[in-house]
């Protein structure tokens, strides 16, 4: 399987973290590719089970870095959510060029990121993993204070021997609190939080727009983004707008939400993984 890994350094020029660097893998000729975006203070990494069931069966799919992400907090701190949305949008771009079918798949974040892709651009299809339409955490309605009083949530950086990662305003489950599912920042820039809810807002506000062909999977016991926000998205996407057949040009289109019953936010490493995997390789390869 081909596989290849981008440059060391982040859109800053800082040096990107061991493990958070931006790759691509599958046959560089597919028929088909896939963007695959990953979630707030994440990075490639947790992207990987996707990527890697996706290139076995034949997809070319290109796993970027999105711009404060990956390197440094202070990094991170400096960038919002349009920055965020065009690297991803490049990315996608890129493979709409050269490949005859261009899907986008989106964890967390990276699945709302997805979805203003998709109502930007005539996409062949995108997928949602665990997008949060909302931030649950009661303390989110004081972030204009709270910005004003500190930088970081936490305002200290958890200890690193610590095998758990204390709740913040972004959710429980976004950094994986249990275990090492991804390689993340162990703070987050409340400005960015901020940015988060803001990408929030204009995604629900967009969803009229989204007309191609729609997944979402989510977690019934995830916290952070539970299955309602997919149903949500669901019921919303294309509203009033007709649905489109992407740019392959199918005239069949559909709109399914998948609740996986034993998994939390990261459903690709819970025990449901091999039916996510399954639903998203029938939904992009068929």
């Amino acid at each position: 399987m081909d596989q290849c890994r981008r440059p060391e350094h982040g859109a800053c020029g800082a040096p990107i973290m061991p493990g958070a660097e931006p790759y691509s893998m599958g046959p560089i000729d597919a028929q088909i590719a896939c963007v695959a975006v990953h979630g707030f203070t994440g990075s490639p990494y947790e992207m990987s089970p996707f990527a890697e069931r996706l290139a076995s069966r034949g997809v070319y799919v290109d796993v970027p870095l999105l711009p404060g992400h990956g390197t440094s907090v202070e990094d991170m701190s400096r960038t919002s959510f349009p920055d965020w949305v065009a690297g991803a949008e490049a990315a996608y771009l890129g493979l709409a060029a050269r490949h005859r079918r261009a899907f986008v798949l989106g964890f967390s974040m990276g699945g709302l990121i997805a979805l203003m892709l998709a109502s930007r651009h005539n996409a062949d299809g995108v997928v949602v993993v665990s997008a949060p339409l909302r931030i649950r955490n009661p303390r989110a309605r004081f972030l204009p204070l709270i910005a004003l009083v500190r930088k970081y949530e936490p305002p200290i950086p958890p200890a690193p021997q610590s095998p758990h990662v204390p709740a913040t305003l972004a959710g429980p489950s976004e950094i994986g609190a249990e275990e090492r599912r991804t390689v993340s920042y162990s703070q987050k820039p409340v400005v960015c939080i901020q940015s988060l809810a803001r990408l929030m807002q204009a995604v629900r506000a967009d969803m009229p727009s989204v007309r191609a062909p729609l997944l979402a999977a989510y977690g019934a016991n995830d916290r952070t983004a539970p299955p309602e926000d997919g149903q949500w998205i669901i019921d919303h996407a294309g509203r009033g707008a007709g649905m489109g057949a992407g740019r392959g040009g199918a005239a069949e289109t559909q709109r399914r939400l998948v609740v996986l019953e034993d998994s939390d936010h990261f459903g690709m490493f819970g025990p449901d993984r091999d039916r996510l995997f399954g639903e998203i390789e029938a939904f992009i390869v068929g």
